[in-house]
């Protein structure tokens, strides 16, 4: 797949424009405000995000629009609003694991397992829209720090998508990462061959 050319469109104009006035956020200051944060309009974040955003995204809307399919979710942080809009939509159809991992340093508690963290409201969120059973929180003996998608149909894996894009505004705005996507039974694919690699 080749990386289309792509500048910055109304969204980033408008920072421009504001930026002598007030500083504008792209992103939270803090990430577990994350869910309520209120992004930027335009395109800045689909510029920002580049072909990993695309990908992401498309996969998502994909499993929404077709409803024969299932979705299993692996997250380690997830912050990104868009992205939980969507997982909502699944309804019973998704199944995800989310971490909740913490640490505890001077008696001060801080991590994903906090009531307060985006992963928490989260978690709460989904289990309302897809079932309390649908939902579990994890750490292993540290941490859950996949960040996997699995598209189902009819109980099997028919899509894939992995990488190490964390589901939160840094992971896809701000780091370099990398997502990679794989469809099983495309046509004229080698059963070894994925489907698309994208680094940021």
């Amino acid at each position: 797949m080749s990386r289309r050319a792509r500048t910055p469109g109304a969204g980033r104009q408008r920072s421009r424009k504001t930026a002598s006035a007030a500083p504008v956020a792209i992103i939270p200051d803090d990430a577990d405000n994350g869910l309520s944060f209120k992004k930027m309009p335009g395109d800045i974040y689909d510029w920002l995000g580049f072909e990993a955003y695309d990908l992401i995204f498309k996969f998502l809307d994909d499993v929404v629009a077709d409803t024969s399919l299932t979705l299993d979710v692996f997250a380690y942080d997830f912050n990104e609003p868009d992205m939980l809009s969507r997982l909502e939509k699944l309804g019973p159809r998704l199944r995800a694991i989310i971490d909740d991992s913490t640490t505890t340093k001077k008696g001060v508690t801080t991590g994903h397992g906090i009531t307060t963290s985006a992963e928490s409201k989260a978690a709460k969120r989904l289990r309302k829209s897809a079932g309390t059973s649908h939902v579990k929180r994890t750490h292993f003996r540290g941490l859950q720090h996949h960040k996997v998608f699995i598209a189902r149909k009819n109980g099997q894996a028919v899509r894939v998508l992995v990488g190490s894009t964390n589901f939160s505004f840094r992971g896809i705005y701000i780091q370099a990462n990398n997502v990679l996507a794989r469809i099983f039974g495309s046509i004229n694919q080698h059963p070894h061959q994925p489907s698309m690699c994208i680094v940021q």
